[in-house]
């Protein structure tokens, strides 16, 4: 979930300069492009989520599969955004992102609550959701 977060929190600063310097697209069009790619990512994780949360709990004896397949799309999709020249193969890496975004955290608070227990369930959300608001609240 902080590999998730950290980089969620390292792209938006950085997609106007790569949109830039990397694909040539117009300043005009920028901050449309950085819209459109941000949309993608919230939407994929919209639609990935619920569906991962049912295959996860129908299909899978143990969780942790679907939780390192979903980091291995996720580790896949960053490089894929690291090396791509087009808005279309940074759609498709922002696409593929929120799509496990939505497995990660989905089957990771699973796995979570598995593994804590109910007993110390409020404790682990807590420094779950205390770490990831240290991700997106980064000082300059």
């Amino acid at each position: 979930m902080f590999t998730d977060m950290f980089l969620y929190g390292l792209i938006v600063p950085v997609l106007p300069f790569m949109l830039e310097e990397r694909v040539h697209t117009p300043k005009s069009q920028i901050q449309s492009y950085v819209s459109t790619l941000l949309a993608v990512y919230a939407a994929a994780s919209m639609v990935a989520s619920p569906v991962s949360g049912i295959l996860a709990d129908k299909l899978s004896s143990s969780r942790q599969l679907p939780f390192l397949l979903g980091l291995i799309i996720l580790a896949l999709a960053t490089v894929l955004l690291a090396v791509g020249q087009s808005i279309a193969v940074l759609t498709i890496a922002r696409l593929l992102q929120g799509a496990s975004s939505g497995v990660v955290w989905t089957v990771g608070l699973a796995l979570l609550v598995e593994t804590v227990g109910p007993e110390n369930l409020g404790k682990a959300i807590g420094s779950v959701c205390i770490s990831s608001s240290f991700c997106q609240h980064q000082p300059n």
